[in-house]
């Protein structure tokens, strides 16, 4: 919970308080993690602009964090996904698209199966799930309950706490543990949201046009 308070309430005042109740300072931090993407534009540059100055004023490496994966991890934290077959994220979007990825849990660690790519909503399931069903997490049905429901509740849904596998706090200090381990760091200048998705925002005409 700690991490999960520095992250959102952006204040390096709040994170000195949580070290110090830690019994830990600065200096004691050896590297920072954030979730990498894909996500939400504005979320994603401002974790990235955030873990930057920290540790370009630490002189720390940062750790980034593919969140899709935390997802899954999530998703395996609250015991409700088999570790014996693949399993997809799948979170909304926005502008009629599902953000899709697929790992698999090997020797302890989770590998990715499928890099992210985005998915209309138009062809929800993607040729990869369809030629081969398997477990899910994530909100992606919120993106279109009535359309995505009844197909993916035909799927093992991986749930968190919740009832809704999302990239939480813990599942991100996993990540970044099990990086640290691998010495899987970046210089801080190097820390670069993944947006898999150029286009920010859908024109007045697009979004008239998915309105009718």
């Amino acid at each position: 919970r700690r991490h999960t308070r520095c992250s959102r309430e952006w204040s390096s005042d709040v994170c000195s308080s949580d070290l110090t109740e830690a019994g830990l300072a600065w200096r004691d931090v050896q590297a920072l993690a954030f979730g990498q993407g894909p996500g939400a534009f504005t979320g994603l540059r401002t974790a990235c602009a955030t873990v930057q100055g920290l540790a370009l004023g630490l002189e720390r490496p940062v750790i980034a964090i593919d969140t899709l994966m935390a997802v899954v991890e999530d998703a395996r934290q609250a015991g409700s996904v088999s570790l014996d077959a693949p399993i997809w994220a799948l979170q909304d979007a926005r502008m009629g698209e599902l953000y899709a990825a697929r790992y698999r849990w090997a020797d302890g660690h989770w590998a990715v199966d499928q890099a992210a790519q985005l998915w209309p909503l138009a062809h929800p399931l993607g040729q990869g799930l369809q030629a081969a069903p398997a477990q899910w997490a994530g909100h992606a049905v919120q993106a279109d309950p009535d359309t995505l429901a009844p197909l993916l509740d035909t799927r093992c849904s991986g749930t968190g706490e919740d009832g809704v596998a999302a990239p939480r706090g813990a599942a991100l200090i996993a990540l970044a543990r099990a990086a640290w381990a691998r010495g899987d760091t970046l210089d801080a200048a190097l820390a670069l949201p993944r947006y898999v998705r150029d286009k920010v925002a859908q024109t007045t005409a697009e979004r008239q046009a998915a309105r009718a």
